[in-house]
């Protein structure tokens, strides 16, 4: 007796199904808080006008996509493991409702994808510019100092006071036009070389950002669309999805009926002109038809006979 009371106490008891929903459901529900909690993370703090904080927050998205829609599968699963848990199916009717903002979410990520690739390659051009035309200035800052110094001292006074490279003693010695020829062929070597060298963005670079922002806007709107199963509007039996499965089947049914209108009408406009009758207008005796003519004539004929 005391033995099979142990075993009794010993052996695990087995869940029901009630339990296992319930567990479920809490599982799901954590995974959508840890989706939250790994968004704001990156969010925060906001810079929307930032290109590169923009593409961060988008590919915590993408990144991190599966995660609420394993969330959001959960708590259908636990409805359906103890449908009669009035608790469980009000918690799915409130939720299911915020699987909208996935949706629109991952929507807006496609084209903030495409904002954010130009804006990165536009700041990287600007960049370029302003270091090319801030060369370009100093250039022109040193012919100006060349060309305003009356003596060989006075251009080094100059050069000084523009922290630019300082003159040997040497070149100093030297007379002032040969000095301004050596320094002006100096600069237009350095124009040359700046305008060859100039700073730009990798080809490669390029072809990866704008491969990556495209592979991340497909899978932005294949993220939409799997949340959009399991998205429902307020107070509607079907899911986002198959909402709009039947709007575009609606549609494409109007378009076939509206154009089998206008083949029908089409087709019947050459018969109403062939099958018309002759509109017949008045006419007088002797401007009809022959037999007609005829027959006036005869009676006519009789009449005088008579």
């Amino acid at each position: 007796m005391t033995e099979s009371s142990d075993q009794a106490f010993s052996r695990p008891k087995d869940l029901g199904l009630d339990q296992i929903a319930i567990q479920v459901s809490r599982v799901g529900v954590l995974i959508l808080v840890v989706f939250v909690i790994t968004v704001v993370g990156v969010v925060i703090p906001p810079r929307v006008l930032d290109p590169a904080w923009q593409l961060r927050v988008i590919a915590a998205l993408v990144g991190n996509g599966t995660i609420p829609l394993v969330g959001f599968l959960l708590l259908p699963i636990a409805v359906v493991i103890d449908p009669a848990n009035r608790r469980l199916q009000a918690l799915w009717h409130k939720l299911r409702t915020w699987a909208l903002l996935p949706v629109i979410g991952y929507a807006l990520c496609i084209p903030l994808q495409g904002v954010a690739i130009s804006r990165g390659l536009q700041n990287a051009a600007l960049q370029q510019n302003r270091q090319l035309s801030a060369a370009n200035a100093r250039i022109t800052e040193l012919r100006s100092a060349l060309q305003q110094s009356r003596t060989s001292t006075e251009l080094g006074d100059r050069l000084k006071q523009m922290k630019a490279p300082l003159l040997s003693p040497a070149a100093l010695n030297q007379p002032l036009p040969v000095l301004r020829r050596e320094l002006e062929s100096s600069l237009r070597i350095a124009e040359t070389q700046l305008r060859q060298n100039a700073p730009r963005l990798p080809l490669a670079s390029i072809w990866a950002l704008v491969q990556n922002g495209i592979r991340e806007m497909l899978t932005s709107l294949l993220y939409a669309l799997a949340f959009a199963c399991v998205a429902y509007r307020p107070a509607t039996p079907l899911s986002l999805l198959e909402e709009w499965r039947a709007a575009w089947s609606n549609g494409r049914r109007r378009a076939k009926a509206q154009a089998k209108e206008r083949q029908d009408a089409a087709q019947e406009q050459p018969k109403n002109r062939k099958g018309k009758p002759r509109r017949k207008g008045l006419t007088l005796p002797g401007l009809g038809r022959r037999d007609a003519n005829r027959d006036y004539f005869r009676r006519i004929s009789k009449d005088d006979d008579h």
